[in-house]
C-alpha cells in the first residue's frame, strides 16, 4: 500500500514538474516575442527614407502582448479560435502608425495576446510585362490559405503602370490589416488606419488626435468584444 502511495506521489510530482516547466518556457517566449517586437520597430526611429520621409516614431513596451505567431497558428485561429491577429511589417508607416494605437488599445482591455505576422516574405507579386498582368513572384501555401479564409474582407491588388491602376483580379492582404476572431468566425477586420488619414495618401504623416481617438475606440470596441467571449490562450 505504502509502495503505491509512493509511486502515486512520484507521479504528481513529475506531472507538476512538467507543467511548470512548459508555463516557464510559455511566458519565456512571450517575453522573447515582446521584447523582439519593441526592437524590431524601434529600430526604425528617426530613421529617414531616401525620399526624405522620417519613419513614425515608435516607443513600444517590454510588456507588450504581440506574440510571433506561425502561419498555421493563424491559420488554426481562424478556422477555430478566439483571438486578435495583426499582420504588419516595422518598416510600413501605416503599420507604424496602427500599431502605436493597437497597443495603447490592448493596455485598455484585458486583452493579453496579439498574434503577429509579417507577411513581407509570404507575398505573392504581380508586375507588368508586355503589357500585362503577369506574376513575377509565387506567395507561399500558407500565404494563400490565409487569403482564402479572408478573402470576403480582402481589397484587389492593384499595381502601377506608368501611372494607370492596373487591376489584377487578385485579393490582397494589404498591411496593417487587423483581425477580430470570435470562435472561428470574423468578427470584424481593419485595413490601414482611418479613411481620413489613408485618404491623404502619406503614411509618415502621424495620425491627428481625432485619428487616434477614433481608431483607439475601434480597437477597444473589438477587443472588448473578443475579452468578453469564451476566450481561449490567443486572447
Amino acid at each position: 500500500m505504502k509502495k503505491k502511495t509512493r509511486i502515486s506521489i512520484g507521479l504528481i510530482l513529475v506531472v507538476l514538474c512538467i507543467g511548470a516547466i512548459l508555463l516557464f518556457h510559455h511566458k519565456t517566449q512571450e517575453l522573447d516575442s515582446a521584447l523582439k517586437f519593441k526592437e524590431e520597430y524601434e529600430q526604425y526611429n528617426g530613421r529617414i527614407t531616401d525620399e526624405g520621409y522620417t519613419y513614425p516614431e515608435l516607443q513600444i513596451s517590454k510588456k507588450n502582448v504581440m506574440y510571433y505567431a506561425t502561419s498555421q497558428e493563424v491559420i488554426s485561429l481562424l478556422k477555430h479560435g478566439t483571438g486578435i491577429i495583426y499582420f504588419g511589417t516595422p518598416s510600413n508607416p501605416w503599420c507604424r502608425n496602427a500599431v502605436s494605437v493597437l497597443l495603447q488599445a490592448s493596455e485598455s482591455t484585458n486583452i493579453n495576446r496579439i498574434y503577429y505576422l509579417d507577411l513581407t516574405k509570404k507575398y505573392d507579386v504581380y508586375e507588368m510585362k508586355n503589357n500585362q498582368v503577369t506574376k513575377t513572384k509565387e506567395g507561399s501555401r500558407d500565404y494563400y490559405e490565409i487569403v482564402d479564409l479572408l478573402k470576403e474582407y480582402l481589397s484587389n491588388y492593384v499595381i502601377d503602370n506608368q501611372g494607370q491602376a492596373m487591376d489584377t483580379k487578385v485579393k490582397r492582404i494589404f498591411m496593417p490589416f487587423v483581425v477580430f476572431v470570435q470562435k472561428g468566425k470574423i468578427l470584424s477586420t481593419r485595413e490601414g488606419t482611418t479613411s481620413s488619414h489613408m485618404n491623404g495618401g502619406n503614411g509618415y504623416v502621424t495620425l491627428t488626435e481625432s485619428e487616434i481617438e477614433e481608431l483607439f475606440n475601434y480597437y477597444v470596441d473589438k477587443m472588448t468584444m473578443i475579452a468578453d467571449s469564451s476566450c481561449d490562450e490567443a486572447c
